[in-house]
């Protein structure tokens, strides 16, 4: 089901709208990972007006090795299908894993592949279905609650933590609520968060001390609302039914706030993080 989901968007867009690939920024990383096939990695966008500095995106690099052997638009559109299909099994190994009956597993992994933010991330060419695939890998890895899997966790994680900041900083917080449920697991979690954090504020400060700080998050721009809510336009946003449900949810099981605790304040960080980084609604 959830391969031809995902196959569904690109045959629409040929059959309809003559087109490969879905959205501009498909377009921006395959003209990007094209350049560094015919000449390297590129010093600046010469195809902006004025022209600017280029950050290079590990994404890009991944996309050009792909590209070069399938040529880049077949590659812009089997490298998130892939990883769509490589997410689904991994989250399914995952809910393997937790005290979940079967019935159970099938309507979570239904309402996953039927969720407009699993269809939008990993139906075009973009660097967070990589980093949601390698931060499901870390998940699994850690659960698994054996040395070498944990130690194969950290370098998961810190793969995630280079094509965006967004996933990695969730499966912190979803591996700390794990790690308080099985409190054995207190002081793993402990030295892998410590490395990733050390890992991607180092790597965050290199490329902010070459190229400078953003200009300015989400949380300043004027269209903060509209992003953040669906109904006004949000590619990513909440949408109002699904507020109220959160609202109800939280209502029900109020009366187990000990036990459900790690979980609230999980969705309390995780909505926090989503006022700087809408993707970061994809994880509520």
């Amino acid at each position: 089901a959830g391969t031809l989901i995902l196959l569904l968007v690109p045959l629409m867009r040929m059959l309809y709208f003559n087109a490969l690939l879905v959205g501009d920024e498909s377009y921006y990383h395959a003209r990007i990972a094209l350049s560094i096939i015919k000449s390297g990695i590129p010093a600046g966008d010469e195809a902006i007006l004025g022209g600017r500095p280029y950050v290079l995106e590990p994404y890009h690099v991944v996309l050009s090795w792909i590209g070069y052997l399938i040529g880049i638009e077949f590659a812009s559109q089997l490298l998130p299908f892939l990883s769509g299909i490589i997410a689904l099994l991994l989250f399914f190994l995952i809910l393997q894993q937790l005290p979940i009956q079967y019935e159970q597993q099938f309507y979570i992994l239904l309402a996953l592949i039927l969720s407009p933010p699993f269809l939008g991330i990993f139906t075009y060419s973009n660097p967070a279905a990589l980093s949601i695939v390698f931060s499901l890998a870390a998940i699994y890895l850690f659960i698994k609650e054996d040395t070498l899997y944990f130690v194969l966790s950290f370098f998961f994680l810190i793969a995630s933590s280079l094509f965006s900041i967004i996933a990695p900083s969730v499966t912190l917080l979803a591996l700390l609520s794990y790690s308080l449920y099985r409190k054995k697991l207190i002081r793993h979690y402990f030295l892998l968060a410590v490395v990733t954090l050390a890992f991607i504020a180092v790597y965050s400060a290199i490329i902010y001390w070459n190229y400078g700080l953003p200009q300015n998050t989400e949380l300043l721009r004027e269209d903060f609302m509209q992003r953040m809510l669906s109904d006004l336009g949000g590619k990513f946003g909440f949408s109002i039914f699904s507020l109220i449900l959160c609202s109800i949810g939280i209502a029900f099981t109020w009366h187990r706030k000990k036990q459900l605790a790690p979980i609230y304040i999980g969705a309390a960080l995780l909505f926090f993080l989503a006022m700087f980084y809408s993707l970061a609604i994809v994880y509520n």
